[in-house]
C-alpha cells in the first residue's frame, strides 16, 4: 500500500482505510446511477457487517447565541469521529468538505 505522510494517527488511518474499502465493494456490487438513499443504506450494511460503528442520517442541531439555527444532516457518520456524504451522480462516497464537518463536529460536542 502507497503510504502519504499524514497528520492522523494509525488508527485513524487504517480505519479509513477500511471504511473504502467497504465503501468500494458497494460500489463494485451496484454499480453507479442507483438512488442516494440505496448508497448510504449499502455502505451502512458494509460497514456493521465489518464491525465498523456508524450511524445514519445523524442530526446535528446549529444554533447561534442560543437561537437554533438550523439541523444539519449528515449521511453517516463513522466510529462517531467523521462522516460521509453521498453523492448520487456518481454512485459513490465521498468526505464532506472538511471546514464543515469539523465546526458541525465540535458543536455537537457542545
Amino acid at each position: 500500500m502507497l503510504r502519504i505522510p499524514s497528520r492522523l494517527d494509525e488508527d485513524l488511518e487504517a480505519l479509513i482505510h477500511r471504511v473504502i474499502g467497504c465503501c468500494i465493494e458497494v460500489h463494485r456490487q451496484l454499480g453507479p446511477g442507483l438512488l442516494e438513499v440505496i448508497y448510504q443504506r449499502a455502505v451502512a450494511y458494509e460497514l456493521q457487517a465489518k464491525g465498523i460503528q456508524c450511524e445514519r442520517e445523524k442530526h446535528y442541531p446549529v444554533t447561534y447565541r442560543g437561537h437554533n439555527l438550523y439541523v444539519h444532516s449528515l449521511d453517516i457518520v463513522v466510529e462517531a469521529s467523521w462522516c460521509w456524504n453521498s453523492r448520487r451522480s456518481t454512485g459513490c462516497i465521498r468526505y464532506t468538505e472538511h471546514k464543515r464537518l469539523v465546526r458541525c463536529v465540535r458543536r455537537s460536542s457542545r
